[in-house]
């Protein structure tokens, strides 16, 4: 009888050993796909040398960053073309293969103007990208896609870490306890205004105002000149690119019983230069709040 409970013991302590053992074998691979999927995860970074300048404000992001050394070429038509010493690509030579001969990593192009050329860029493999802030928060964010794709990603998070810095500032600025309402016209062929999505109605709000047509959730979007008129805003914008003057305004018919008519706050204003998609566009919202504060 001891016998048989001796193998039984021995018979229990063995199997008990051996599924000990399929549960240790069991639980390895988990382990073993986890450092698979750490390695995996590692990826080894290209060299960049070569950036290819479309867009207005290219030049000036990159300079954000310290990555304006990687500018290899420049199109004609970019502010600061000729000032920063680098080829120059004239208009009309916008082609795939003028673009493909600087080699370049990454291609900045102005929006809506290279349609034709993205696709190309595309097929090419050639990396682009458009240059269209809708927000200050927009701004921010491209300064680090391009800071990733140029591998200056720590440049570019201590500029934007910069960028926060100033923005903060902004919060000290004096505004009215009644938002100024603004009336920001794109176009008067149709009228169109710009709406929510627009990098000027974000630097309104900053500087106190209220942009009339910023519950439209767009970047501009056509209007009925009754609804401006309905609207009654207490100051008009009027980009100085339109050619429209602050005279041609305060003639419309219809126009007289608006506000900003009654008081003589109608402005035309540079959005090349009050837009700017680098962190200057914060110095706009001063000039904005100054212009409002009249």
């Amino acid at each position: 009888m001891k016998k048989s409970i001796k193998t039984i013991t021995r018979i229990f302590s063995t199997v008990l050993m051996l599924f000990m053992a399929m549960n240790l074998n069991a639980k390895a691979p988990k382990t073993a796909v986890r450092k698979v999927k750490k390695e995996v995860q590692i990826v080894e970074k290209k060299d960049v040398s070569s950036v290819v300048v479309l867009a207005t404000d290219g030049i000036d992001i990159l300079k954000e960053f310290g990555a304006d050394d990687l500018i290899s070429a420049v199109g004609q038509d970019v502010p600061g073309a000729e000032e920063s010493g680098k080829s120059i690509i004239f208009a009309g030579e916008e082609a795939v293969e003028s673009i493909i001969s600087y080699l370049p990593d990454l291609v900045l192009l102005e929006p809506g103007k290279y349609e034709e050329l993205a696709q190309e860029l595309d097929e090419r493999g050639v990396e682009w990208m458009e240059l269209d802030a809708r927000s200050i928060q927009d701004i921010m964010n491209m300064i680090l896609d391009i800071g990733d794709i140029l591998n200056r990603d720590i440049d570019a998070q201590a500029a934007v870490s910069e960028f926060e810095e100033k923005l903060k500032l902004l919060k000290e600025l004096d505004k009215p306890e009644t938002p100024v309402t603004v009336y920001c016209e794109a176009s008067c062929e149709p009228y169109t205004a710009y709406g929510a999505k627009s990098l000027i109605s974000d630097l309104l709000e900053k500087a106190g105002a209220a942009n009339v047509f910023g519950y439209i959730n767009t970047n501009t979007m056509e209007v009925r000149e009754e609804t401006i008129i309905e609207k009654d805003p207490m100051v008009i914008l009027i980009p100085q690119s339109t050619g429209i003057t602050v005279e041609d305004v305060m003639a419309r018919e219809g126009w007289s019983e608006i506000q900003a008519i009654k008081n003589g706050r109608v402005y035309v204003i540079d959005t090349s230069v009050i837009c700017r998609q680098t962190s200057a566009c914060l110095d706009s919202v001063y000039t904005l709040s100054e212009l409002l504060a009249e």
